[in-house]
């Protein structure tokens, strides 16, 4: 049952496909006023690296790549894109299974998904930090502006994972 105090979210068809940057999982539970709730699931952190920072036409293309790579990978494993993150030297992904829906297979689904962004973008440099645990998920802020997340000591803990990470690897 939707939320009844929940803002109504009207999103356009073009919003609603899988090239767009809402990944379609989140777009839904947000129109449909999910509510936050603590729960298990598998969260991934990923960083990659732009070799020439500077040069805006070889790092728009870059972006590009990694985004599109870890769109289709987490279509083809039902996992979702939480944000994506660019930044001077690179950027970062964070995905998750298990929030905002689950299928059981939530750690199987992520390691599958990490590691076809990687065998796609490895040269990138791109590393994964892996961890499964209880959070806390679901849209947070004001009627205006609202946001969904995710929180918790395993999002913390996967976040360190992947600083440990080498370069082309996945750390669980």
């Amino acid at each position: 049952v939707a939320n009844p105090t929940a803002p109504v979210v009207h999103l356009t068809n073009e919003a609603r496909r899988g090239d767009t940057l809402l990944d379609p999982a989140v777009a839904d539970a947000v129109a449909a006023g999910a509510a936050p709730e603590h729960r298990r699931a598998v969260v991934a952190f990923g960083h990659f690296r732009v070799p020439e920072p500077e040069n805006s036409a070889a790092t728009a293309p870059l972006l590009a790549r990694v985004f599109h790579s870890a769109r289709a990978a987490c279509d083809e494993t039902s996992v979702s894109v939480m944000n994506c993150d660019a930044d001077r030297g690179g950027g970062k992904l964070t995905l998750t299974a298990g929030v905002p829906s689950t299928t059981g297979d939530d750690v199987d689904r992520m390691l599958h998904c990490c590691l076809r962004v990687l065998s796609d973008v490895g040269d990138t440099g791109i590393r994964f930090g892996v961890n499964e645990g209880r959070i806390f998920a679901g849209p947070v802020g004001s009627p205006r502006r609202r946001a969904y997340t995710i929180i918790g000591d395993a999002v913390n803990l996967a976040a360190r994972v992947m600083g440990h990470a080498p370069d082309a690897t996945l750390l669980a």
